[in-house]
């Protein structure tokens, strides 16, 4: 998996944004480029040919498990340089990926009952219980929620300014308003076209609280 950047630099050890201070590796995002989707504050997930899986980070004193699925293609190439032991800094970097959930050894309560109620088509999902995270999403029972469907704004040519113009880049005041418009999300994921990279935002990186007293958004 892509390392997912943030726009801007962190103040020091604070958790705002130095929004003077921008990441080169997310200009694109300011430059218009990219989807936004809203980021849901559960677990990630992922179906494949009807079966569940769950996100798995390998760091290099992890034993990598046989079922174990690297998340992209960076993931696989450096699960490939782990294999054939080569040396140098990448060889050590943290591979991300995906491990079925197995009934029979699940411990999770949240994981085992997402399992039992499994559907929808392939694809990454937020899985949502009672049980999880303190639950910031009020659900009373494990849901498990598509990441395609929670698209927020479309490719360039769908961003509007405040007055409902075309605008061709974004602003850190243009995301703090699309955040403030949605209150369900805990921030967003920003999806570049080329489908590698990805930027996160948070709401608390502008100052913005989160979990909020809202109605159920997901169920």
């Amino acid at each position: 998996m892509q390392k997912m950047y943030a726009p801007w630099k962190r103040n020091g050890k604070g958790s705002l944004y130095n929004l003077d201070d921008p990441i080169p590796e997310s200009a694109w995002v300011l430059e218009g480029q990219g989807f936004c989707f809203g980021k849901i504050d559960g677990a990630a997930a992922m179906i494949r040919s009807g079966r569940l899986y769950r996100r798995r980070c390998i760091t290099s004193s992890s034993h990598v498990p046989r079922d174990f699925l690297p998340a992209s293609r960076q993931d696989a190439e450096l699960l490939e340089r782990r294999r054939l032991a080569v040396v140098g800094p990448v060889a050590h970097d943290k591979i991300f990926g995906w491990l079925p959930v197995d009934l029979e050894f699940e411990n999770d309560p949240h994981w085992r009952a997402a399992a039992r109620v499994l559907g929808g088509p392939d694809g990454t999902y937020e899985l949502l219980a009672p049980t999880l995270n303190g639950n910031p999403h009020h659900v009373e029972e494990p849901v498990l929620v598509n990441h395609k469907g929670t698209l927020v704004h479309g490719a360039v040519v769908l961003l509007v300014d405040e007055d409902g113009n075309p605008r061709r880049h974004r602003t850190a005041q243009s995301i703090k308003n699309d955040l403030a418009r949605c209150p369900q999300y805990e921030g967003f994921v920003f999806r570049h076209e080329d489908g590698e990279r990805l930027v996160k935002v948070h709401r608390h990186g502008f100052g913005l609280p989160w979990p909020l007293a809202i109605e159920p958004c997901c169920s």
